[in-house]
């Protein structure tokens, strides 16, 4: 029988964080049996179980869970931008939080006000 990728990621896990099967139990307060199970795909472990396996292991639930996006928060699944971004100027600044702070009809009233000077 093939192992379930998610059996296979959380051995991953629990080996990435330099766990021993008996310590992870112990830290997990399951037992060892448990743990062979879960990575022997034989039980599954449920979403809280994942969670703490996640927060204990130091990698993504996200990941653990589905596989995908990386495994740990520091690797990111999506690549940022290479463009840097300028900060807005003070007045650009000023009027975008004043606009945030608008309820939905002023905000299309003062757009449709502004598009009428340009």
């Amino acid at each position: 029988m093939k192992a379930n990728p998610v059996a296979t990621r959380i051995t991953h896990a629990r080996e990435f964080a330099g766990f021993s099967k008996a310590e992870f139990a112990r830290r997990m307060a399951v037992s060892a049996p448990t743990v062979t199970n879960w990575e022997a795909d034989k039980i599954r472990p449920d979403t809280d179980n994942l969670s703490q396996i996640a927060v204990l292991c130091g990698v993504s639930f996200e990941w653990l869970a589905t596989g995908r996006g990386g495994m740990r928060f520091d690797t990111p699944s999506v690549r940022e931008p290479t463009k840097e971004y300028e900060a807005l100027p003070a007045d650009e600044s000023c009027l975008l939080t004043i606009y945030r702070k608008l309820p939905a009809a002023r905000r299309r009233a003062l757009l449709t006000f502004l598009e009428s000077w340009t």
